[in-house]
């Protein structure tokens, strides 16, 4: 059967604690914005919550992450959020991800985050369960 991702997609504030000293996001917001934005998702568009996901008896553990700062996000603005999973191999979910502002037009920053599926009992690595794929995938 064939399946194609579930796109992430939502809008954060940037909040005052977001920024540096020169009044842009800190660089180190932009994963946090990119986690968030996945969670709320998660909870306001598909109903599900994180004790939902962990009823699959899975976690999920960030090894790597890129990030490409294009340009600056400024207090008061609304940004736009979109991830999704590129690659499942084995024990490992890939998520790219975009930052745009509020209207879509202007990207910030693009990236990928890769994380290990662990088993939440051994605390092993270990595939992605068949009742975990609609979290992240829907039928073609």
């Amino acid at each position: 059967m064939n399946y194609e991702p579930i796109y992430y997609e939502y809008e954060l504030p940037v909040r005052f604690t977001d920024l540096d000293p020169y009044g842009h996001v800190n660089v180190s917001v932009y994963l946090d914005y990119v986690i968030t934005s996945r969670w709320l998702f998660l909870e306001k568009t598909m109903g599900k919550t994180v004790d939902d996901l962990l009823k699959t008896g899975i976690a999920f553990f960030t090894r790597r992450s890129q990030v490409d700062y294009l340009r600056p996000i400024l207090f008061g603005q609304i940004i736009f959020v979109r991830s999704f999973i590129s690659v499942s191999e084995e024990s490992k979910l890939v998520v790219e991800f975009e930052i745009r502002d509020q209207t879509k037009e202007t990207l910030h920053s693009r990236g990928t985050l890769e994380f290990a599926v662990v088993d939440i009992k051994t605390q092993k690595r270990t595939s992605l369960p068949e009742d975990a794929i609609p979290y992240f995938w829907k039928k073609a």
